[in-house]
């Protein structure tokens, strides 16, 4: 029997559980995204991690997505947080309103989302299970500025890089 690398699953975007990095096409280019756990009828809000419009940032939260294909989902797929002090913000200081960011509160991760609202807006949303965040807003957390998502292959043991993402970065190409 032959296996397929990366284990991949394409269904509805309704039909995926939160949490789920999933890929689609638009406008010719492959976007990622995690699924959130918020919906509406036949409509799903995710996060989109590699954005590509002008005036928004890569990271953004968009409500209520209505895309009636199929969506590519990954079945074994994990975050990796760059440890390079550089890319660490205890407290979040410099990077308070920076999207893309990933959020250690207590024992749970979070990636920083634009939310496209009249005053601007930021969304936290749990990079494992795809919570969209309700508790008050804390100073006790750490940020991370860089990171990689990773697609596990479990047959050879060995990883494919997805997506990478450095604040740095994208600061420098826009600004």
């Amino acid at each position: 029997m032959s296996k397929v690398f990366p284990s991949i699953k394409a269904a509805a975007i309704t039909d995926i559980p939160a949490g789920s990095i999933v890929s689609f096409q638009r406008s010719g280019r492959l976007l990622h995204a995690i699924v959130t756990d918020q919906t509406l009828n036949e409509s799903r809000s995710l996060v989109i991690l590699n954005l590509a419009m002008q005036d928004r940032p890569a990271v953004t939260y968009i409500e209520n997505w209505r895309n009636p294909e199929s969506v590519l989902t990954y079945c074994d797929s994990r975050f990796e947080i760059s440890l390079d002090q550089n890319k660490i913000d205890p407290l979040g200081q410099n990077s308070w309103e920076t999207a893309g960011a990933l959020l250690a509160i207590d024992d749970q991760v979070y990636i920083r989302a634009y939310h496209d609202t009249t005053f601007g807006d930021y969304k936290l949303i749990n990079v494992e299970g795809g919570a969209v965040y309700s508790g008050r807003q804390t100073n006790r957390f750490w940020s991370f500025l860089a990171w990689k998502i990773w697609i596990r292959d479990p047959t050879s043991k060995c990883d494919t890089m997805l997506l990478e993402f450095d604040v740095s970065q994208l600061r420098q190409s826009t600004g």
